[in-house]
């Protein structure tokens, strides 16, 4: 009865190391970990130029059914494992959207999608950045955006973690290691009959912020 971990068959494992790995082969939707009260899973936001938002489907949207079968009830990872595929195949998903009284149903390609882990922008004189995931690219890609965001003046940075469920414990380090010094402790890791490991910032490359930085989490940031 451990709510921290969960027993991930061959089909939802290998969706997850595509994912880590940065793109996989789906609509490309985020998902709300959480159901909502209803039972069903919530569309966080479609990415940009996937085939969902080329499908017309929005933030917000839940997802009722896929094929014809109700996710009333399921876990965020066996919906995901429905809606993915092979590649150039369809998948039908009916949705139910705030303000229409019918639900709406499409018919998705599906194709190969990159994970944005990052976005970006300045919000007035500082950089504002979102992790939404610790994968294989978040490190090259955090320190690729702080320092575009230097160049155009940042003064500190906002490094949103909200809703960002975790990701790869490496990736974790590498990211950790930009903000501390090399040999300072990033986490503990305590494995059963094993002795206690101490996870330290590492040498990195590239871009170190040396402003000000502001870390924004709620309740949907978990693990790494």
């Amino acid at each position: 009865e451990d709510p921290y971990t969960a027993f991930l068959e061959p089909k939802a494992w290998s969706a997850m190391r595509e994912e880590n790995a940065g793109h996989f082969v789906g609509i490309g939707a985020q998902l709300d970990s959480r159901k909502t009260r209803e039972g069903y899973q919530l569309i966080r936001k479609p990415m940009p130029g996937a085939p969902a938002e080329q499908a017309g489907l929005k933030a917000g949207d839940l997802i009722i059914s896929v094929n014809g079968k109700s996710t009333k009830g399921m876990d965020v990872d066996d919906v995901v494992g429905m809606i993915r595929g092979k590649e150039g195949t369809f998948v039908r998903i009916s949705v139910r959207r705030k303000g229409t009284p019918a639900p709406i149903a499409v018919s998705i390609q599906r194709q190969m999608v990159a994970y944005p882990n990052i976005t970006s922008s300045m919000r007035g004189e500082f950089g504002y950045i979102a992790l939404d995931q610790f994968s294989d690219s978040s490190d090259a890609n955090l320190a690729q955006a702080m320092a575009e965001l230097s160049r155009k003046g940042a003064k500190g940075f906002i490094l949103d973690l909200r809703e960002n469920p975790g990701g790869l414990l490496d990736a974790a380090q590498a990211v950790a290691s930009r903000f501390l010094k090399p040999g300072d402790a990033v986490v503990l890791v305590q494995e059963r009959g094993r002795p206690r490991e101490i996870y330290e910032a590492t040498q990195t490359r590239g871009f170190r912020p040396r402003v000000p930085v502001v870390v924004l989490v709620n309740s949907g940031s978990a693990s790494a």
